[in-house]
């Protein structure tokens, strides 16, 4: 399992400690039943790999290093019925969040450092039911072996 991989599950495990106001699970549900809310999801974005220790093989351009820095940017979806106050329904689910990954410190030293909140957006969405999506977007920086994604460096 690449390193990335169990950051995301190391996350989940750490969302889910306690007692959630929300089981937050890995997986994405874009158009929810009523019966589904409330509802937390944890998902991958995008990932961004650096190669480090290498030489300028052309301008903008790094050979690979032995080391690859990787920042993983992780999606929670909160999703909530759009009611009046639809946001405010949302704050309990995206307080936990904050609170527990900044707790989880380095996700048992798979992070080279706690999780990083860098955005939340607000949408209204109409499927099944109308809802509210709070999203959050974490980014955790990690490093690997340049020759193995699965091997912490």
């Amino acid at each position: 399992m690449t390193i990335r991989e169990q950051i995301v599950a190391a996350m989940v495990v750490a969302l889910n400690a306690g007692s959630p106001p929300v089981t937050f699970a890995r997986n994405r549900i874009d158009s929810p039943n009523g019966d589904q809310l409330p509802a937390s999801t944890v998902y991958q974005l995008a990932e961004k790999v650096v190669p480090q220790g290498g030489e300028q093989d052309r301008p903008g351009v790094a050979k690979r290093g032995p080391v690859l820095r990787r920042y993983v940017d992780v999606a929670i979806d909160h999703l909530t019925e759009a009611e009046t106050g639809a946001d405010a329904a949302a704050d309990p689910q995206l307080s936990w969040a904050e609170t527990k990954l900044v707790a989880a410190g380095r996700l048992g030293n798979l992070a080279s450092f706690p999780a990083d909140l860098i955005e939340t957006k607000f949408s209204y969405e109409q499927g099944t039911t109308t809802f509210c999506r709070a999203t959050q977007i974490f980014r955790v920086e990690f490093q690997t072996a340049s020759n193995n994604p699965e091997s912490v460096n």
